[in-house]
């Protein structure tokens, strides 16, 4: 696939990650609000850039992160 999400479920309790220095987050939709809404979420086919309540998946991780972990951003 050219572009997608991935959801992840918990079931083998994998998360929270343990050990973990550095987290990379890539891509354009990761500073997109709208790019995560999917058409019609603002505009006809969404609208990128616009406006849109709550937080980017960077902004998200990078207030959850736990202290002592590095969010780092990669846009291919």
């Amino acid at each position: 696939a050219l572009e997608s999400v991935t959801l992840l479920e918990n079931a083998a309790s994998t998360l929270p990650l343990t050990n973990v220095r550095t987290l990379l987050v890539t891509g354009p939709a990761a500073t997109d609000k709208t790019m995560q809404m999917g058409g019609w979420s603002i505009d006809w086919q969404g609208k990128e850039g616009a406006k849109a309540p709550g937080a980017t998946v960077l902004e998200g991780l990078q207030k959850g992160a736990p202290q002592g972990v590095k969010v780092a951003y990669a846009d291919p």
